[in-house]
């Protein structure tokens, strides 16, 4: 195994300036400091973990609580950007567990036992005891997309994303436009008070009909509820779905029924997933930043643990981009 004395041999340099320069220390010229890193890689160097975390009291982990498989484009996506980003400030990522081979360790216990930096958390019950300890203990947490707790959140500017959704909408020439919504919660409030200020906006009424409740990620459900709001007396001409996947699955239940999109009637998805722009018709969506959404869970981490107990929790927004796409044509003519 190749240790710090052995790379300072070789460039001739001591222990503790190979040290300062594989940390980054900008007392080290930097032609020096560049040398002692390619001699570092080129013999194999690798850090020793349990002596870098007993000389920062940090173990450079930190944990992710997603609860479900990860079949979702748009988790799968964030949980890369996540990844991505916190390997760049030299974070490893872990999932909590709470299985028998843990011991039955429950989420709060699993964190500290592992000696854990900070935890996200990206999908589960927050009201579930566990996660309730969680949020309360010790350990900076950051909560991606529920905005009704304690802790530090980042989440995508849903209400912002939702307006200009229904603005694209307008500017095709639709006045009757209906939204389809997921399960109830922070980020579906969110989105509808959007819908209703760009509708307001716009002067559009909303009939208590046009909003219906469906879920995320559930085509029969999302189909079913355009079916019953083309089946009014005044049906809309548009209608925003909760997402992309329920989107996909419901054009190709709707088709099966004889019901086209755009042409009988317009459906606009949410999330961006690169699965709709390869569909046909192309899907019009709102695309979630996600890029931008793992930089800021790290840095939102990053601050916690540097500040301790002096931190001071805050939800960070970040907006997306309209996708033009072809799910959403003119109105038809009646």
């Amino acid at each position: 195994m190749v240790t710090l004395k052995d790379i300072a041999a070789a460039c001739g340099v001591s222990a503790s300036t190979v040290s300062r320069a594989l940390n980054g220390v900008e007392t080290i010229k930097p032609d020096r400091a560049n040398m002692i890193r390619a001699a570092a890689q080129h013999m194999g160097y690798t850090p020793n973990a349990v002596a870098r975390a007993l000389k920062t009291n940090r173990s450079w982990m930190i944990g992710v609580l997603y609860e479900g498989r990860i079949t979702h484009p748009y988790f799968s996506l964030l949980i890369d950007a996540i990844r991505s980003s916190a390997e760049e400030e030299g974070f490893d990522l872990i999932f909590l567990s709470r299985s028998q081979q843990n011991g039955g360790m429950d989420y709060p216990n699993h964190a500290l036992c592992r000696h854990m930096d900070g935890v996200v958390i990206l999908y589960a019950n927050v009201d579930a005891d566990g996660v309730q300890r969680l949020l309360n203990g010790s350990i900076p947490v950051v909560s991606v997309d529920d905005c009704d707790r304690d802790c530090d959140v980042v989440m995508s500017d849903y209400r912002l994303g939702t307006r200009a959704l229904v603005r694209s909408a307008v500017e095709k020439g639709h006045r009757r436009i209906a939204f389809v919504h997921g399960q109830m919660g922070y980020m579906t409030r969110q989105r509808l008070i959007g819908f209703r200020e760009e509708m307001a906006a716009n002067g559009l009424a909303v009939p208590e009909d046009f909003v219906r409740a469906a879920e995320f990620v559930n085509g029969e459900r999302s189909a079913e509820a355009v079916r019953r709001l083309l089946a009014l007396p005044h049906p809309p001409t548009c209608v925003l779905l909760p997402d992309d996947l329920s989107l996909l699955s419901a054009m190709r239940i709707l088709r099966s029924e004889g019901i086209r999109v755009p042409q009988d009637v317009s459906c606009i998805g949410y999330d961006g997933i690169p699965l709709g722009q390869a569909a046909s018709p192309r899907l019009t969506t709102y695309q979630q930043d996600v890029q931008a959404l793992g930089e800021a869970v790290i840095q939102t981490i990053l601050n916690a643990i540097n500040d301790g107990a002096a931190h001071q929790t805050a939800a960070r927004l970040i907006r997306g981009r309209l996708i033009p796409g072809e799910t959403l044509g003119n109105p038809p003519i009646i």
